[in-house]
């Protein structure tokens, strides 16, 4: 990774921390990331079908990395009840929540 490279992911990896503060639900059961210069797609697998509420839970999320990068201008949000253990799931860039005991 080149130094640009690194600090594009330090910025969208803060952006992304920050951006989940207080939006983590208790049926969440992981958080992954993936970007470039002119996307954010953000995935995140919930342990129960999920609501509308849980797709603009997920869409402030995308909002608020976005505001930070005016030329992420495709933003992706997926969600999915999975009931599979995390270790089979297929990742994306960067996992930034895990819930606890989702390893065992």
């Amino acid at each position: 990774m080149n130094e640009q490279e690194i600090e594009l992911r330090t910025r969208v990896l803060l952006s992304t921390y920050r951006a989940l503060l207080g939006r983590i639900s208790p049926n969440m059961r992981e958080i992954m990331i993936d970007w470039g210069e002119d996307f954010y797609k953000i995935k995140a697998y919930f342990d129960r079908p999920t609501t509308e509420g849980d797709w603009e839970l997920l869409s402030d999320i995308s909002g608020e990395v976005a505001a930070d990068f005016p030329k992420m201008n495709k933003i992706e949000e997926d969600i999915e009840y999975l009931t599979k253990p995390a270790l089979e799931l297929c990742p994306l860039r960067e996992v930034v929540f895990m819930r606890l005991g989702e390893l065992n």
